[in-house]
């Protein structure tokens, strides 16, 4: 309860900068009245509802008072404002030293495999593995090394024109694996889209399974539009910092990967000058890295 409490008072803080400044202003006005309040009732004896407290002091209170109780509140206000201000820059300290060090994030190499098609026994690395049919696998290093990655759901989206994802559709029939050392490698095992039975499936959907885009070079590249060798990645992942100061708990962020790539290589192939592929080895054309929120 209390981590929710001061997650939701940094997001406030960091996301709504006049409000906030506002909320200061709020809380030293009701802290003011509150003081000639109990003042007033100090001053008595007695206790006293607001109205009366605040005509009390209005009729009783020579300039030379009020003026006193003013300038040393005033400095008190002073020195909450500073101290609420500076909690804020470092929130937003905080936030850019961490947008700098995921700027260092770099993809090293997107792979996908089609394993009935072209089995590769290596690549088969865990014990529930072999009942899927495709395998993509991402190979990160820079500042990944200094996170643990958890990768949740994937989607898979088509692109359109202008390069935009379009039609994303979740990997529902997956496995996802990371792998976190020196580069963090993430196994995505799933199996094709279902779509109606293909003797039934029209163009749009042919072109929407992931096997027409691992053998779309076969379909008249020349003729297709560029963007159509383009897909788009979008991955939810929870990254935790793999070192921290003792007594203090490792940060915790909530983020999402989008991965825009583009079948345009052939990769290795199974016999001497013959260009049948064993795999694709995807071209990055971008990526980013938005964080969600902190745990």
């Amino acid at each position: 309860m209390t981590i929710n409490i001061k997650k939701k008072a940094r997001e406030f803080t960091i996301l709504h900068p006049y409000l906030y400044f506002f909320c200061i202003v709020l809380f030293l006005l009701l802290l003011a009245l509150l003081g000639c309040w109990v003042a007033a009732e100090l001053d008595q004896g007695v206790c006293m509802w607001p109205n009366d407290a605040f005509s009390y002091l209005y009729l009783r209170w020579d300039a030379e008072s009020g003026l006193s109780l003013l300038v040393g509140y005033l400095g008190a206000a002073s020195t909450i404002v500073l101290g609420l201000l500076a909690l804020r820059f470092s929130y937003k300290v905080e936030e850019r030293e961490l947008v700098a060090r995921l700027r260092n994030f770099k993809v090293l190499s997107v792979c996908l495999y089609d394993m009935y098609e072209d089995f590769i026994p290596k690549e088969l690395r865990y014990s529930d593995s072999k009942r899927y049919q495709f395998l993509l696998k991402i190979v990160l290093s820079g500042n990944s090394s200094d996170y643990d990655i958890k990768a949740r759901e994937v989607l898979w989206g088509e692109c359109n024109d202008q390069y935009e994802m379009i039609d994303e559709r979740g990997l529902s029939d997956c496995r996802i694996y990371v792998e976190n050392a020196i580069r963090t490698t993430i196994y995505i095992y799933f199996n094709e889209f279902k779509f109606v039975e293909e003797k039934d499936a029209d163009e749009t959907d042919m072109r929407k399974r992931v096997s027409f885009f691992y053998h779309i070079r076969d379909y008249e590249p020349l003729l297709q539009e560029r963007y159509m060798r383009h897909q788009w990645i979008r991955m939810s992942m929870c990254m935790q910092e793999k070192a921290w100061m003792k007594r203090q708990k490792p940060h915790i962020y909530d983020a999402e990967f989008e991965l825009l790539v583009e079948n345009r290589q052939i990769g290795e192939t199974k016999e001497v000058n013959i260009k049948i592929p064993k795999y694709l080895n995807l071209y990055e054309i971008s990526h980013n890295i938005q964080i969600i929120g902190r745990k």
